[in-house]
């Protein structure tokens, strides 16, 4: 069933480039499509992991927000609420709301720095967040590279198809 599943994966892909397909396939390019199995497969899988930490970012910051913040914090619960906005809006405006997400991710080092230390007594996952934040982002730009690289590769292998 996976491979059935997978196979036809490669032929939307193909198809959705451009290149139409004899049905059935001849052997030779069913042999060539199967080895687009793999990178198509790890393509989808580093996108969905990149969501899935974006995701996690959103939750837990939104959860965040809604905990008190005593008063001397008031300005890393104002970035993490400009934060959770900027990473609400991606899906509907990734052109601006992209770029803002990762410039507000790195004003967040910025934010905590100037906070005195009773912050990260009175609120630590808040304080912490921050670098988890860091920490997600970073992943996510090393997984859509990934992406970018399989999605490259799957683009050259199709075209001697």
């Amino acid at each position: 069933i996976f491979a059935r599943c997978s196979d036809r994966l490669v032929q939307l892909w193909l198809r959705q480039d451009g290149i139409q397909l004899p049905n059935p396939l001849p052997t030779q390019a069913q042999e060539q499509a199967w080895r687009l199995r793999l990178p198509l497969l790890l393509a989808i899988w580093a996108l969905l992991a990149a969501l899935g930490l974006q995701i996690w970012c959103l939750v837990k910051g939104w959860y965040l927000v809604s905990l008190s913040c005593p008063k001397d914090c008031e300005n890393l619960h104002r970035w993490l609420l400009g934060y959770c906005i900027a990473l609400s809006m991606v899906p509907f405006c990734f052109a601006i709301a992209g770029p803002l997400v990762v410039w507000w991710a790195a004003d967040g080092s910025l934010v905590r720095s100037s906070l005195p230390d009773s912050c990260h007594e009175s609120v630590p996952r808040l304080f912490d967040f921050v670098d988890e934040v860091a920490t997600c982002s970073l992943g996510t730009c090393l997984l859509m590279a990934l992406v970018l690289l399989l999605l490259w590769l799957l683009k050259r292998r199709t075209q001697t198809l």
